[in-house]
Parts: C-alpha cells; sequence; structure tokens
C-alpha cells in the first residue's frame, strides 16, 4: 500500500435544526454590526436629542400656562409651568441615571432628560397625554438628533447610507412634528358625530309662540353685591344696591392651612365675609313679576360664567321675570385649594340671596339709581314668590327699608 496515499475523506455530518438556526442567527447579526458601525449617530446626536426633547417639553409647559389660569395672571401661570416642569426634567434626570446605572442599557443623563420631557407633554395634555407625550418626545428627539448630526464635524465623511437615512429621518420627523401641531391646535368638527334617522313622519309643527322670541317688556339691568370687598369683581365692587356680607365660616372647619390662605389672597376675603352678589334683570312694568335665581356651575375658579347668563336674563325679564344670576365663583374650584362641602354651601347663599328681601320689609328705592331712566320705578316685595314694581312713597323710603 502506498504510504503516500491517503484514507478517503469522510463526508461531514449534516448540520442539525438547531445549528442552522444559530449560524442563520449570527450571520444575520454580524451583517446588522457592520451596517449599525456606519449609521450608528454619534455623541452629537445625543445631546441634539435631549435638546429636541426639553424643547417639545417647553413648548409644552407654555401651553400649559396659556390655559391653566388660576386668576394670577398669565405671566405666574407660565413661570410656574416651567418651573414645574423643569422641576420634573431634574428629577427624572437624577432618577432614570440611577435605574439605567442597574440596567447598563441606555445612555443614562439623555434618557432621564427625554423620560422627564415625556412626562411633561404627558401632563400637559392629560387624558391623551400619556399617548401623546411618548409619540411627541419620540420625534422631537429624533429631529434633534438629525439637526445635531447635520452640524457635526463628521458627518461629510459618512458613509452615503447614514447621510441618506439621516436625511430621511429628519424630513418624516419634521413633518410628524408639524402634524402633531396642526392636529392638537385643530377644534374638531361635529359633522357626522349626530345621525337621525326618523323611522316615522315629524310631528305637526306647533301653532304657539316662539319661547325664544322677546316679550313685550322693556328690560334693565341692576347690580347687587358688597361694596369694597370684590377686588376681582368689579362689577360688584361698587354695586348699585350695596349688601352685606355672610358668615359660612362654620361649613369649613376642615378647611385650613396654606390652601385656604391661598383662596383667600386670591379673591381677597376669607369664609367667614363671603359677598352676596347679583346681576338682576328688571322687566319695565307695573308687576308683580315672579322671582328666578340662577347660579352657576363649578368651573374653574378665575373662569367666571355668570357673565353668561345675560341672553336668558334678557329674554326673561322681556317676559316679565325678575331675574338675578347669582356670583358664587368664590366656592369654585381652583388651583389646588378646593374648598370641601361647597355643594352645601351653594344652596346656603341662594337662601341667603332671598333673605335680602325678607330682612327689610319695605322696598329699595331705586330712583337714586344712575344705570335705570328718571322714571325709575321701586321693588316691593308681595309674596315670597314675587316682587312687585311700584313708585317711590315716602312710605317706603324711611330709614330701614329696602330688599
Amino acid at each position: 500500500m502506498d504510504p503516500e496515499s491517503k484514507a478517503p475523506e469522510q463526508p461531514q455530518p449534516k448540520p442539525t435544526l438547531r445549528q442552522r438556526i444559530v449560524n442563520l442567527w449570527r450571520n444575520v447579526a454580524a451583517r446588522f454590526s457592520r451596517f449599525w458601525t456606519d449609521l450608528r449617530p454619534g455623541p452629537e446626536a445625543r445631546g441634539g436629542a435631549a435638546w429636541g426633547s426639553i424643547l417639545a417639553a417647553f413648548v409644552g409647559a407654555l401651553i400649559a400656562g396659556r390655559y391653566m389660569n388660576t386668576g394670577f395672571g398669565l405671566w405666574i401661570d407660565f413661570l410656574f409651568c416651567l418651573a414645574v416642569g423643569a422641576l420634573l426634567i431634574l428629577i427624572s434626570a437624577g432618577l432614570v441615571p440611577l435605574l439605567l446605572t442597574i440596567l447598563r442599557k441606555l445612555p443614562r443623563l439623555v434618557s432621564g432628560v427625554i423620560f422627564g420631557s415625556v412626562l411633561v407633554i404627558a401632563l400637559t395634555f392629560m387624558p391623551v397625554g400619556i399617548g401623546v407625550g411618548p409619540i411627541a418626545c419620540l420625534f422631537a428627539g429624533i429631529l434633534g438628533a438629525t439637526i445635531a448630526t447635520f452640524f457635526s464635524a463628521g458627518f461629510s465623511q459618512a458613509a452615503a447610507k447614514k447621510k441618506v437615512i439621516t436625511i430621511g429621518l429628519f424630513v418624516l420627523s419634521l413633518a410628524a412634528t408639524i402634524g402633531e401641531v396642526v392636529f392638537l391646535a385643530y377644534d374638531g368638527s361635529m359633522e357626522g358625530l349626530v345621525k337621525v334617522q326618523l323611522k316615522s313622519p315629524p310631528p305637526e309643527p306647533l301653532c304657539a309662540p316662539n319661547p325664544g322670541e322677546p316679550g313685550p317688556f322693556k328690560t334693565r339691568v341692576v347690580y347687587y353685591g358688597t361694596k369694597g370687598v370684590n377686588p376681582r369683581r368689579p362689577e360688584y365692587n361698587a354695586p348699585t344696591v350695596p349688601t352685606p356680607t355672610v358668615d359660612a365660616s362654620k361649613f369649613f372647619k376642615d378647611f385650613k392651612g396654606w390652601k385656604r390662605n391661598l383662596r383667600k389672597t386670591y379673591w381677597g376675603y376669607d369664609m367667614d365675609k363671603l359677598p352676596l352678589n347679583a346681576t338682576v334683570w328688571l322687566p319695565d312694568g307695573p308687576g308683580p313679576f315672579p322671582v328666578a335665581l340662577i347660579v352657576h356651575g363649578n368651573h374653574g375658579v378665575a373662569e367666571f360664567s355668570d357673565p353668561g347668563y345675560r341672553y336668558l336674563g334678557e329674554l326673561l325679564a322681556s317676559r316679565g321675570f325678575f331675574l338675578a344670576t347669582v356670583d358664587e365663583n368664590f366656592l369654585n374650584s381652583g388651583l389646588f385649594h378646593d374648598p370641601p362641602k361647597q355643594q352645601a354651601v351653594r344652596g346656603w347663599m341662594l337662601l341667603e340671596h332671598l333673605k335680602l328681601r325678607r330682612r327689610r320689609r319695605s322696598s329699595i328705592n331705586w330712583s337714586t339709581i344712575r344705570t335705570m331712566p328718571p322714571s325709575a320705578s321701586t321693588i316691593t316685595s308681595r309674596s315670597d314668590r314675587s316682587w312687585r314694581l311700584r313708585p317711590p312713597t315716602a312710605s317706603t323710603n324711611r330709614p330701614g327699608s329696602g330688599v
């Protein structure tokens, strides 16, 4: 046997399915690693992403301040929201790096800044902010990262595919950011939301007067309120008819501390000196006229809605009603200082308004009120349900008279 002759090679066993999957994964990972080496953003992109997120959070804080309306002024609202936003980002920038130190996966400081920016946007647009915040900061971060990459020194020498992808991401993130701004600024549309399908023919129209048309009476408007205690409501601070204050402090025994002090600072008075304010629309006629009191809802403390009943006051007064829209805005919700048990106080305040005419048996002399014509009449009580307008007489002008 020739010593130089070699034994025939043994055939290699076929790789198992598991080995083929492992080899395929290693090949894909190696190709992706080479691709990512050319594409991987540099440190300038991280800084750009952080500044893009901070800019988005800054705009979100300004929007929140614009619509917060605490009543202390627009600049106070802006500064408050900016301070809260900066505090959230600082806390996040410290907390997230601490968590990522354990995970050791992402850039710690940049991740903290981005997470804080997401939190600011989410709180600004609650409840949809949970989805809006991450999306807004994602596109803002990509936009900032691509802009920073453009201005980096090594971008001109970068691989062509990195330039193409960077430009594509810039265009995509810019379009998405503009789309978000347009979407959030759009008021929406009611078209198509309500569709009425009549299965039967509509009823015949009523042969009756339109209740929305003005009545036969001319109308007058006057204000009554507590003098000198309404810095937020100047129309009641110098009323045509002065009224006393009422003590509601027994309702608010648990309302203490900085929350009560903040509300007192805003309104200029405490719960023991609540004013009796109202705007009254009067029919110009002999009467007697039924009395109607209207009180607004529990909206924001700085958003006075009682003037919004003007249309109803003018309409009902022209139809023979004595209508008063009562001011109870000082019981409404405020920033961190909502008064407890305010619903019970609302009803109690209406009773105090009704007591105004019971405390004084005679009528108010309206003849000296400048907002009324020279032939002004007087309001006098005839029953618990109506006030009667009549010319002033000597008997109605004695000391102590008036509603």
